[in-house]
């Protein structure tokens, strides 16, 4: 494939691919995209405070992701956009479910760390599993005062069996009753972290 020789018109090429590649590799990531992030422009040490206002010290472990493709120069030439194009969206998929894939592992390590997992013991999912996540998680509120879920993530060979359990807990008088004691309470712990915010601040 030839490029074309106006530089304005590469350039144009060149940040079109860029954007579309960014994108698909972010799509891979989506259950982290909204997360918070910071940039950290030198060290390796990581110094925070946790919610219950515990220090806390990480030493951090770089990664990178990349790709290199080294063409035939026959094949280079035979190249239509098109090829490129599905090149391109072949490894941001790539780059993308290896940072997921990393993610979810560190993820993992952390929430062990704190012990905020739920271990069902190879049983089956109940409602009361459920609750436990609930108890162990930070739920946020709007201004109203109404809970504002976090995503939950599954397989999805499982969605519909969480579905199902989180319907069963929503609608059965005992559960719905353990459901709203918990949502109260993260309500009161949730307002006690603002106030302490503000007086922070």
């Amino acid at each position: 494939m030839a490029l074309p020789k106006n530089k304005e018109t590469k350039a144009i090429i060149e940040k079109c691919l860029s954007q579309r590649f960014n994108s698909i590799m972010r799509h891979e990531t989506r259950p982290f995209n909204e997360s918070p992030h910071i940039i950290q422009h030198e060290g390796k040490v990581l110094k925070h405070n946790t919610l219950d206002d515990q220090d806390s010290q990480k030493t951090m472990e770089y990664r990178k992701a990349e790709f290199t493709y080294k063409p035939d120069p026959q094949q280079l030439i035979s190249m239509t956009l098109e090829d490129v194009i599905k090149l391109l969206d072949e490894e941001a998929k790539n780059i993308g479910s290896q940072m997921a894939k990393h993610y979810f592992q560190v993820l993992s390590i952390t929430a062990e760390e704190v012990g905020n997992v739920v271990d069902a013991k190879d049983q089956k999912l109940t409602p009361e599993i459920f609750l436990d996540a609930m108890r162990k998680i930070s739920i946020p509120f709007d201004k109203d005062g109404n809970p504002k879920f976090n995503n939950m993530i599954v397989s999805e060979e499982m969605s519909d069996v969480w579905k199902n359990i989180i319907e069963e807990a929503e609608v059965n008088p005992k559960h719905k009753e353990e459901f709203n004691k918990i949502i109260e309470q993260k309500r009161k712990e949730y307002n006690a972290e603002q106030a302490g915010r503000k007086l922070v601040d």
